[in-house]
Order: structure tokens, then C-alpha cells, then sequence
């Protein structure tokens, strides 16, 4: 699909592969995170709608969080 690039490596006589996002990939990995927020606010939302609030360091807005 082009989201990542592979090249062998040699590493104490194994062969190792080593993976690289490309931009694609990159951007692809971005929408997937964006997607996860969305997911992970409403579930932190319907939590506290249902009484069960969550420290504030527990917000996906928060630096702290995740």
C-alpha cells in the first residue's frame, strides 16, 4: 500500500528488517489517531454523563494524557 519502506540490516550476523513509515504512511498513521481521539473523547464524555468522571489528566486533550 506504500505506507512503509523495509531494508535488511545486519546486526551481530542476523539479518534484521527494519520498517520506516513513508509519507503516506505517516499521514495514514495520523487519520488513525485523530480517529482514536475522536473515539477516546466520547467515551470519556459518556462516562461522565454517566457519573463516572475521570481526572483531568485522564482527557485526551490534556498534554498529559495518552
Amino acid at each position: 500500500g506504500g505506507y512503509v519502506t523495509v531494508r535488511a540490516e545486519l546486526v551481530s550476523g542476523r539479518e534484521r528488517r527494519v520498517y520506516t513509515l513513508t509519507d503516506r504512511g505517516h499521514q495514514a498513521f495520523l487519520v488513525a489517531v485523530e480517529a482514536w481521539m475522536e473515539v477516546t473523547r466520547a467515551l470519556i464524555d459518556a462516562g461522565a454523563v454517566a457519573g463516572h468522571d475521570l481526572p483531568a489528566t485522564a482527557r485526551p486533550d490534556d498534554p498529559a494524557c495518552c
